[in-house]
């Protein structure tokens, strides 16, 4: 499958399976009717985005998508991951198995080098320290990657206390 129509029908099919988990929801809402109307806007305006960039030929607003999106894919272990599991696979021959294993990669050489070196790899093991607190995971393995988290956000402080320092003495 080329680049662009795999992106394109990964994002679809996230896009619709969150849709209708989204519905699902609204119809418990009070006002349902309303909820479930601005639902409805709110995805087309997001499917009509995809299909434009997809359109255009942008691989680059694609991967965009395609890396936003799947901040709406379910955790493994969550009752949604197989059914949405299944669903990729069928349309596009790739997983979620498939994304998290390139996941794990990341977290794994992250982890060996001991140091974050991009805002990217921050919001990884930010969002990978959530997932290991809400697994109870061992602290060592938590208290690894926060102390990570904390060395990266002391050496953005000083970059921006510099680069302060360097404007100020300029002027």
């Amino acid at each position: 499958m080329e680049d662009l129509e795999f992106y394109k029908t990964w994002c679809l099919v996230i896009i619709n399976f969150t849709w209708q988990k989204t519905i699902e929801s609204d119809k418990k809402r009070v006002n349902h009717e309303e909820a479930c109307k601005e639902t409805d806007k709110i995805f087309e305006d997001i499917k009509k985005r995809i299909q434009g960039y997809y359109k255009k030929g942008s691989l680059s607003l694609m991967r965009r998508s395609f890396t936003y999106i799947n901040e709406l894919v379910p955790e493994p272990g969550d009752p949604d991951y197989p059914i949405l599991d299944a669903r990729l696979l069928a349309a596009c021959g790739k997983g979620l198995d498939d994304l998290y294993k390139k996941r794990w990669e990341r977290i794994a050489k992250i982890k060996e080098r001991g140091k974050l070196r991009s805002d990217s790899e921050f919001c990884l093991i930010n969002e990978h320290m959530d997932y290991l607190i809400n697994m109870g995971a061992p602290d060592e393995e938590t208290e690894l990657f926060d102390s990570m988290l904390f060395d990266y956000e002391e050496r953005a402080r000083k970059r921006r206390e510099k680069r302060e320092k360097q404007k100020k003495d300029k002027s």
